[in-house]
């Protein structure tokens, strides 16, 4: 618990860091949101009119006050409201939330089976032609752009082969190319860690007095090594589930999903301060906390690692 504690403090710095490069890349950006809002509506105003709505959003203070204001909002659990809509940014993130959790954790699950099997593949096949087959896929993993690959995937089983939807797409025949698109490069990753560390495990002492005793291969691998092994792949998958949710923003745009993803992006094009903000915060929280679970998980696989 006060290992808990302990690194939710340490977050504390780091949702700061966070919320204040955002602010400050938002506003630092050449463009008027009040202009853009306008424009968007089809709508001629004065320039009266639009310092007057300014000045109701409170965007001619000074950027430390309204970086201060939007501190205060947030610790009370208030993002404030979208420029464009007036839609409070809490109810927006609440609403694009569950498609972009439904698409991340769908893609890690692939990337999970995928590599982990790849990476015992590979190391259980050392130097044979599976380890060589694996790795190339790990590494091919590793150098295809996730929106490439999601243009590529859509071009050929959506628009030749005709078997899932080109774009959107409701149920799970909408959520496998976009998260085989999203998970094939972290799976890659994956992979590649679990390979290394499991044959670092298969040469310790005690592998070598298992395999004496008569064990099975089989037994010695998921009994015994694979376990100890799994530690440092946490890890990995940990920083990866951080890496899927951000990249959704990308996979959601190639195959125009909607989520948090398109969210930012559509605020990010029109400007939309508030929403921006309480996004990119929303899904830094998101990833701080994952982390920490992760690291708590290390005391469960082995019970040597103490969290307290």
């Amino acid at each position: 618990m006060r290992y808990a504690l302990t690194r939710l403090v340490l977050a504390v710095p780091i949702m700061f860091g966070v919320s204040l490069f955002t602010f400050l890349m938002l506003h630092f950006v050449p463009g008027d949101p009040v202009a853009a809002m306008f424009i968007g509506q089809g709508a001629a105003v004065s320039e009266e009119q639009m310092d007057k709505v300014r000045d109701e959003l409170g965007l001619n203070d000074p950027l430390p006050v309204q970086y201060l204001n939007f501190l205060k909002n947030a610790v009370r659990g208030d993002l404030g409201n979208s420029i464009r809509t007036n839609e409070p940014v809490s109810e927006m993130i609440m609403r694009n939330l569950p498609a972009t959790m439904q698409l991340t954790l769908a893609s890690m699950a692939f990337a999970l089976v995928l590599g982990i099997s790849l990476g015992m593949l590979a190391a259980i096949k050392r130097g044979t032609v599976f380890d060589t087959a694996a790795m190339f896929i790990a590494l091919l993993g590793v150098s295809m752009p996730s929106f490439w690959l999601g243009l590529l995937l859509i071009s050929v089983f959506s628009i030749q082969l005709g078997w899932f939807p080109i774009i959107g797409g409701s149920g799970w025949r909408g959520l496998i190319l976009p998260a085989f698109a999203l998970g094939f490069a972290a799976s890659a990753i994956i992979a590649r860690m679990v390979r290394a560390s499991l044959l670092d495990v298969l040469r310790d002492n005690y592998i070598v007095t298992a395999r004496a005793k008569g064990l099975t291969e089989r037994r010695v691998i998921f009994r015994h090594a694979l376990r100890n092994a799994a530690i440092p792949v946490l890890t990995i998958v940990g920083l990866q589930f951080g890496g899927l949710l951000a990249g959704a923003v990308i996979i959601e745009s190639v195959f125009t999903r909607q989520g948090l993803g398109r969210m930012l992006v559509t605020a990010l094009q029109s400007r939309d301060f508030p929403v921006a903000q309480g996004g990119v915060l929303f899904v830094a929280i998101v990833y701080v906390f994952v982390n920490l679970i992760v690291d708590l998980f290390y005391g469960v696989i082995d019970p040597r690692i103490s969290v307290d």
